[in-house]
């Protein structure tokens, strides 16, 4: 059969494509950006390139539309919510016929969250704590036990630019609930959910109408970010009853007819469903390890080719996304092990744990005998991303290490104080600055490179800067630009990431006026003064205090 593979920048996809390709089917492979892992698979012979199909939906339905008179394909595998969304919509018959997708009420349950856990709930299936809430209905003060998980009703949101991801994120102060609620309700309600302890267990499934007839659980290990989300690293565990029973409730009522990965979190005797995955699933591949291959029997199925009726699968083998593990032992070796809201394993265990592979107990994704060539080129983009980080780093560390030898430029009275958004660094170093010097002929602006202007500072960081006796409550944010830099004198910047923006924006002559703020304070080598943005309100005041400390530093110097 021939078989377009759509979003094939994804781990699923190259899953799919191995999958598929390896049981002889014509393989002809899409996405929105070269190069991608996928095209190195022997078995993508046409690699094709549509519009963003987030951004600019009808000419993503167009390019489809045009491939399939053109190409004439068996069957079109969207597989992710990138691709599923805009096809959704596509009304040519010829063209659903050829479309995997779940039909309009079943995607209208299983991708609208508020209403997986209504049926749940109907279904007598446990959920987290949950409360619905819109425009209309929010009200902070409701929600004083923190943290809690902030979760869009869809994962997608429109704009003038087009249509985009929307991810749930972990809140844990009432700040950040007010600004992350305010900011999803501009596209979508919101659940505002109690966090449940427990680790995160997948029961993915092929369904008939309904009917599950081929089933699969994992355990993640690893997941990122380290709040909770996507594996790096699961394995295989038997079917655990409890939620076989719950998924077949669901996918029976749903009568789902594809593939699926209900997500449950257990502790001990107690399971809460988390949400339905409509499509396939990123830990994909270790499923295939195991001995069950999704993609091809739902091919089978969909081309009405008989599927055996018993099966097993391996458990207890561990499959490694290796790039994705990598960026997760970086941060579980930063993370603090004692904040309960993390997911951190002991280091050296997980260290030893590599060595599960010697023994054949460990895979790695698309680590195929087949098609050899997707695993070598991800080694080598992971030694190639190293390589550049080191040398990033060196650079950074160069940087900083120089910057206590730049003196101030001869002209200086014209200061401008930079930080990233202009709402919590910069404005205050701005209005402090402007107090000290104010009598000796200065003239003092900050701004920030975030390109949305006239924000206010967080109230938060308002309370705790005037504590300090500057008043914040007047500002508004700006955004660089080159008049500000001719204007100035001396661009302060805050921290290297600054330097970095200021580097890919402007010219070497506007390098050449910025100076590291922290760069003035004697006996110090904390040159960078972090962002308090989102931080606690210990972790401000030191903040506070270290510019405090450096504008003294400065004034001293400007003015001896």
């Amino acid at each position: 059969m021939k078989i377009l593979i759509l979003d094939n920048h994804c781990n699923a996809a190259l899953a799919c494509i191995q999958s598929l390709g390896h049981a002889g089917h014509d393989i002809y492979i899409a996405g929105a950006q070269k190069p991608t892992l996928s095209q190195y698979s022997k078995y993508s012979k046409t690699i094709l390139q549509y519009p963003a199909p987030l951004k600019h939906s009808e000419a993503f339905v167009l390019a489809i539309t045009q491939w399939q008179s053109k190409f004439e394909f068996d069957f079109i595998l969207p597989v992710t919510d990138n691709t599923i969304y805009p096809l959704m919509t596509v009304e040519d018959i010829s063209l659903q016929k050829v479309l995997i997708l779940p039909n309009d009420k079943s995607f209208n349950i299983a991708f609208n969250k508020e209403k997986t856990l209504l049926l749940a709930k109907s279904l007598n299936i446990p959920v987290p704590n949950n409360t619905y809430v819109t425009t209309d209905t929010f009200n902070k003060q409701n929600f004083k036990k923190l943290p809690l998980f902030i979760k869009p009703i869809h994962s997608k949101g429109s704009s003038k630019n087009g249509t985009f991801n929307l991810q749930p994120i972990l809140v844990k102060t009432q700040e950040k609930l007010n600004e992350t609620v305010n900011q999803f309700l501009r596209h979508t309600p919101v659940q505002i959910q109690q966090c449940v302890p427990g680790i995160g267990i997948g029961i993915e499934v092929l369904c008939e109408n309904g009917r599950i007839i081929r089933a699969f659980a994992h355990q993640r290990i690893h997941e990122i970010p380290l709040t909770g989300g996507g594996s790096s690293y699961r394995k295989s565990i038997p079917m655990p009853e409890i939620l076989y029973k719950h998924s077949e409730q669901l996918m029976h009522a749903l009568k789902w007819h594809g593939v699926a990965m209900v997500e449950f979190k257990s502790e001990k005797d107690q399971h809460w469903l988390m949400e339905i995955n409509g499509r396939f699933w990123g830990s994909l591949p270790l499923a295939l390890h195991a001995g069950i291959d999704f993609p091809s029997l739902l091919i089978k199925m969909l081309a009405g080719q008989n599927i055996a009726k018993e099966y097993n699968y391996n458990t207890n083998l561990y499959v490694r996304n290796i790039s994705k593990d990598i960026d997760w032992f970086k941060l579980n070796i930063k993370a603090d092990k004692s904040n309960t809201q993390l997911i951190t394993h002991n280091t050296l265990k997980s260290f030893f744990e590599l060595f599960r592979a010697l023994w054949g107990r460990e895979r790695w994704d698309h680590a195929s005998i087949h098609d050899v060539k997707p695993i070598f080129r991800q080694l080598y983009n992971i030694v190639k991303k190293e390589i550049l980080t080191l040398k990033n780093k060196m650079k950074k560390w160069l940087v900083l290490k120089n910057a206590k030898t730049l003196e101030l430029p001869k002209k200086n009275k014209k200061i401008l104080v930079m930080c990233y958004g202009n709402i919590c660094r910069s404005p205050y170093v701005e209005r402090l600055l402007n107090d000290k010097l104010k009598n000796n002929g200065f003239s003092i602006q900050s701004a920030g490179f975030h390109e949305k202007i006239n924000r206010t500072s967080p109230l938060e960081h308002q309370k705790r800067c005037l504590k300090h006796g500057v008043d914040l409550s007047h500002h508004m944010s700006k955004l660089i630009n080159t008049n500000l830099i001719e204007w100035a004198d001396i661009i302060l910047l805050m921290d290297y990431k600054n330097r970095e923006s200021m580097v890919n924006n402007f010219n070497s002559s506007a390098l050449r006026k910025c100076r590291f703020l922290g760069a003035y304070t004697e006996h110090s080598s904390n040159i960078e003064i972090i962002d308090p943005y989102n931080k606690n309100e210990a972790e401000s005041i030191k903040i506070i205090k270290h510019m405090n400390v450096s504008c003294n530093a400065l004034v001293a110097n400007l003015i001896k």
